[in-house]
């Protein structure tokens, strides 16, 4: 009976201890124990509830937010893509395939062969790409209003993407967000003239990759950039092209890395108008010459005009015979474009 007594006791003292110093501690107001916060009558089981709930709150686990999926990386040069994680992938084995699996918000895997874009096909109709029929993208596959789209090879270099149609581009997208190309082979099946390359990115596109992927004429030019941003090129080569390497208007932040550029045919190399933060880095320049045949040729193998505001080229390669007069031509007077010196 006496140890009854005392619990009784024990808890009538402590109990109302341990809950002025546990409010003090989680920083609530303090109630007498037979009041509650609108000044009403607290009955005995809601007072040991809010001791439980007191408890409760101190003791157990904190409830901590899952974390992020990790980014996810485009290629070997590790910059962070700009796809979002979990896109569904379709893989294709043949061009009407390839064709059908075109769209947002996917990854399309092709398996190893040849995906040839000719007349065969250009009836198919499609709300994501069309056929060009302006005369310098005639019979080219425009990709139109494409968000987070890749187009990969499943095993690098295994796989090539050909049009037939000597003037028209291999791949051109227009208006689309977030796009990637990875392990491709990209080209012609037989050599152009004055229009006809092998990637277009034009009217708004932003957020686009290329990597590790090789560009080969004909085309006339390897890679044209229209009033886009935000184009990554890296570890890829660009190669036997007839008319130049890559040709840049009205873009911003397009950045050239670990590249090769090798045995294309220029007027001129690298042509950049009216752009803003140009990088070349870490590039190689080898057995370009002049698309007119002629000796001492005078071509510019990098250009920039007036209206382009920060060129930058850094840390590149050039071989034997790709001149100073090669590499400087016209570029920016402003002098806010960098030229490394020519390396045997």
């Amino acid at each position: 009976m006496k140890s009854i007594f005392k619990f009784a006791l024990a808890y009538v003292v402590l109990v109302p201890l341990i809950y002025c110093v546990l409010c003090v501690v989680t920083h609530q107001r303090i109630f007498p124990p037979w009041r509650n916060a609108q000044g009403g009558d607290v009955k005995v089981s809601e007072y040991v509830e809010s001791i439980k709930e007191i408890f409760s709150d101190i003791f157990s686990e904190p409830q901590v937010p899952p974390p992020p999926p990790p980014p996810v990386h485009d290629g070997e040069h590790g910059s962070v893509s700009p796809l979002p994680a979990g896109l569904p992938t379709i893989e294709v084995s043949s061009t009407a395939e390839l064709l059908a699996a075109l769209g947002p918000d996917r990854i399309v895997v092709l398996n190893r062969g040849s995906y040839l874009f000719e007349g065969l096909y250009e009836n198919s109709p499609s709300k994501y790409y069309a056929w060009g029929e302006e005369e310098n993208e005639a019979h080219s596959l425009v990709i139109k209003g494409v968000k987070n789209l890749r187009i990969e090879s499943r095993t690098k270099w295994d796989t090539t993407v050909l049009t037939r149609h000597e003037r028209g581009w291999t791949l051109v997208f227009e208006d689309c967000q977030n796009v990637e190309l990875d392990g491709l082979v990209l080209g012609h099946t037989s050599k152009g003239f004055c229009t006809g390359g092998v990637v277009l990115i034009k009217k708004g596109c932003s957020n686009f990759r290329v990597t590790n992927s090789i560009l080969f004429g004909c085309g006339t030019i390897g890679l044209r950039a229209e009033d886009s941003r935000d184009i990554k090129f890296a570890d890829s080569i660009i190669r036997g092209c007839t008319y130049g390497i890559a040709q840049l208007e009205r873009s911003a932040e397009v950045n050239f890395k670990r590249c090769d550029f090798i045995h294309n045919e220029c007027f001129t190399g690298i042509e950049v108008k009216e752009c803003k933060d140009i990088t070349i880095q870490s590039s190689f320049f080898g057995g370009n010459r002049d698309a007119g045949n002629t000796e001492n040729s005078q071509f510019s193998l990098i250009e920039g005009d007036a209206a382009t505001i920060g060129f930058l080229v850094e840390n590149c390669q050039f071989s034997k015979g790709q001149t100073s007069n090669h590499l400087v031509g016209k570029i920016d007077e402003t002098g806010n474009t960098q030229v490394d010196e020519v390396k045997p």
